[in-house]
């Protein structure tokens, strides 16, 4: 479930805590938390230079404005789904009027000239972040479109060896962003800079986290980033190519089609819930796409390890498949999707 830390944190403020190295830790585990259902998104944003305010302030808004572009037509939590057969093909399904009357008539804070400069935006894949309107009011509207109830941003400061004032200028940053967005802003430094003055007004418990040992990543096709947005539900992860070149595939395969859905909670035995990256809930075949980046720390192999488990009790089989084979070989990967189907149906 999402950390208990981040929960403390009340919308519209901030709150500073410290770990053994900000780099290379994922605090975020991947337990749905059942209560909060779709309405709320964690999104993790990496500071590697402190300048000032107001480029921090861009650095951000421009983050946020990543993953709304990675979301679209997804907002607003999902509420408004659209038909459409493949989302690479958007434009051949796509009503912009359509979808701009529903969002008014189901949001009344959203602005229809914004929304409609944003839409245009990402139908053509530019940012949806424009220099004629205000960045406090593009702020809250760039939030909402992510979710419209509860957003958590993290933000992980890299730079262990700050100037003077360039830390209390992060912490300004941060309690802009989180009061223009009314989002919960957790920002995590160092535990070098835990006593540090300038994170006075901002620090608010100092947590202990294991260090998990850094796995240099080979060169190799692009790499799945999950945890810049969480948790995505209902369709393929926008910042995982491999699920996204999965959609595809199995889209186009008569045997596979229509089987599986893409990021859904599933249930143990144990009370736990645990978003699953595809679910074939007829034949009870979860399938996990890792990346080694996320899968290799000691900390995310032991409960991959535990999640399985749960999952094998609770009467699912569970397929893992390395992303990069997803992206290397993907009608290898298929030809073993096709063999678990097999199995599933002869053993059910």
């Amino acid at each position: 479930m999402l950390p208990e830390i981040l929960k403390q944190i009340p919308a519209g403020r901030i709150r500073a805590f410290a770990l053994p190295d900000t780099a290379n830790i994922t605090i975020f585990q991947d337990n749905a938390d059942e209560s909060k259902k779709d309405n709320y998104k964690v999104i993790s944003i990496s500071i590697t230079t402190l300048t000032s305010i107001e480029s921090i302030i861009d650095k951000i808004l421009k983050e946020i404005a990543k993953v709304s572009l990675a979301l679209w037509p997804y907002w607003y939590d999902d509420k408004l789904k659209l038909e459409i057969k493949n989302i690479m093909s958007l434009d051949k399904f796509f009503n912009r009027d359509k979808y701009l009357n529903n969002v008014l008539s189901t949001h009344y804070n959203v602005s229809k000239p914004w929304l409609r400069d944003a839409i245009h935006a990402c139908t053509t894949q530019s940012l949806p972040f424009f220099p004629n309107y205000p960045k406090t009011f593009q702020a809250l509207q760039l939030a909402r479109t992510i979710s419209y109830y509860h957003l958590y941003i993290k933000i992980s400061l890299e730079d262990n060896n700050p100037l003077e004032g360039q830390l209390l200028g992060l912490v300004k940053a941060g309690e802009w962003v989180a009061s223009q967005t009314q989002s919960s802003v957790a920002l995590f430094v160092s535990e070098d800079l835990q006593t540090h003055s300038e994170l006075d007004s901002a620090i608010y418990d100092i947590q202990s986290f294991v260090r998990p040992p850094v796995c240099q990543e080979a060169t190799t096709p692009p790499e799945e980033n999950k945890f810049v947005i969480w948790p995505i539900i209902g369709f393929p992860h926008p910042f995982s190519p491999g699920e996204q070149l999965l959609a595809q595939e199995l889209a186009n395969e008569k045997k596979l089609a229509g089987l599986f859905h893409f990021n859904q909670r599933v249930k143990t035995v144990k009370d736990t819930h645990y978003l699953v990256d595809l679910l074939w809930s007829e034949g009870r075949l979860v399938i996990e796409v890792d990346g080694y980046k996320y899968h290799s720390k000691r900390v995310a192999f032991s409960q991959d390890r535990n999640r399985d488990y749960e999952l094998i009790i609770s009467g699912y089989t569970v397929l893992r498949l390395d992303h990069t084979e997803v992206m290397n070989n993907v009608y290898l990967v298929l030809n073993k999707i096709k063999d678990v189907v097999r199995y599933c149906k002869t053993k059910n």
